[in-house]
């Protein structure tokens, strides 16, 4: 896995000078509030990075032996912590995304209880992963969208695959126009 590329003031490529103003700001307020600075907060990272990925892992080993139901929750709270670790190593992301990650894995981790369903995760961890992803392109507003609806259609079960699909062409057609 990359070593993570946290700079003072990470910033998304394509932003306002409005928006970059308060973003540093967020983050400086964020690493004052929790005493951090950019050294510690790198080796802090460092160190419990594998501690995130190996309690994941061993909770999915452990609880699979009761319930497939189990597997299913820990799974994908380990695809999550996984993909919020790509976000933080290549994209540099704000507070502002850990704040989202924090309250996805929750909404994650009450669809695999309530539903019983993995791939309905999957498909919701991938269109949030993409959400972000394609944020830095475009704007948070069409993130913020994407991620409510994305929300909204992973509980319907009989719509998930479709709408994953359409993101997905959405995705590669953005991706390869730039």
């Amino acid at each position: 896995m990359p070593t993570p590329c946290l700079s003072s003031q990470p910033t998304p490529m394509i932003m306002s000078a409005k928006s970059a103003t308060r973003y540093a700001s967020h983050w400086q307020d964020w690493k004052v509030i929790n005493g951090f600075t950019d050294g510690q907060l790198m080796k802090e990272w460092q160190s419990s990075e594998k501690t995130l990925q190996l309690t994941s892992i061993y909770l999915s080993i452990y609880l699979s032996k009761s319930s497939v139901d189990y597997l299913s929750v820990c799974l994908s709270i380990y695809l999550s912590i996984y993909l919020s670790i790509l976000y933080i190593s290549a994209l540099s992301v704000e507070s502002i995304f850990f704040y989202l990650l924090v309250h996805y894995r929750i909404i994650l981790y009450h669809l695999s209880i309530n539903q019983s369903i993995y791939a309905c995760n999957c498909a919701f961890c991938l269109s949030i992963y993409l959400s972000i992803y394609l944020s830095i392109y475009l704007s948070q507003f069409v993130a913020y969208l994407s991620i409510y609806l994305s929300i909204y259609l992973s509980i319907d079960r009989s719509q998930f695959v479709t709408y994953l699909s359409i993101y997905l062409s959405i995705y590669l057609s953005i991706y390869l126009s730039i």
